[in-house]
């Protein structure tokens, strides 16, 4: 893949986005509810797939370096590192996973069900984590860290799924004028 100025400026944007919706948050527990898996589902459905996967390293880089980037304005590798960080890492097949189901046909069921493979490998990533970082029982983990998300999760991908098209439409609309 050749990085051009666009793309490079989209890999932006959106661990920019990532970066401000991760502040929207609730904390209800060791993983706060925030609003940064749609900006990583939103650049899965607006970018290629490695492009996505670049924005989420980026975000990840830049909160390592101590930016205070992730949820509540955490930052470095103690909050990569630490019982949460498994859902930060979890955001790199996310991104990936929403951008190769949304590579190519513009449809609402195939956008969402890629953001839900990617919604899977997070869960999936960040409770393992969870359970080893924290020594906490499977039960407990899938109790506070996955169940009080699944709602949210379901609007943050219909959400992403919808405008990823809107506005997929609307630039291809544009590019031909």
């Amino acid at each position: 893949m050749k990085l051009t100025i666009r793309k490079m400026a989209n890999i932006a944007v959106f661990a920019a986005l990532a970066a401000v919706f991760s502040q929207i948050s609730i904390p209800i527990g060791p993983v706060p509810i925030n609003l940064a898996l749609l900006a990583v589902f939103a650049a899965g459905g607006m970018l290629s797939a490695a492009e996505a996967v670049f924005a989420v390293m980026l975000f990840l880089v830049l909160g390592a370096a101590g930016l205070p980037v992730f949820a509540g304005f955490n930052a470095g590798l103690g909050a990569l590192f630490g019982p949460t960080g498994g859902y930060l890492i979890g955001y790199l097949p996310a991104a990936f996973f929403a951008g190769i189901f949304c590579k190519e046909r513009r449809n609402f069921w195939r956008y969402a069900a890629g953001m839900l493979l990617g919604l899977a490998a997070c869960y999936t990533l960040g409770t393992a984590w969870f359970v080893l970082s924290a020594k906490a029982e499977i039960w407990y983990a899938l109790g506070v860290c996955v169940f009080p998300f699944l709602p949210g999760d379901a609007v943050k991908i219909a959400s992403a799924a919808f405008l990823s098209i809107k506005v997929r439409d609307a630039l291809a609309y544009h590019a031909q004028e």
